[in-house]
């Protein structure tokens, strides 16, 4: 049985891209907070297709990422 490894897509930009080439996403994280512009955006199309919209601090997405000045 082959085992699915976690991929993990960072910055609002290439989220974008994610939500617009239809890949599968488990779930968007968004700082909290955080919902104007390009967010906001990033929301309402995640939602439209169904995908979980969660907040979180900061530093957890900074912990899931690995980056520390994350977009």
């Amino acid at each position: 049985m082959e085992q699915k490894k976690d991929t993990i897509i960072a910055g609002r930009n290439p989220v974008l891209e994610a939500l617009r080439s239809q890949q599968e996403l488990e779930s968007v994280y968004i700082q909290q907070g955080d919902r104007k512009g390009p967010l906001a955006k990033i929301a309402a199309m995640a939602r439209q297709r169904g995908i979980p919209v969660k907040d979180a601090t900061a530093e957890k997405l900074q912990a899931m990422s690995g980056i520390s000045s994350h977009q």
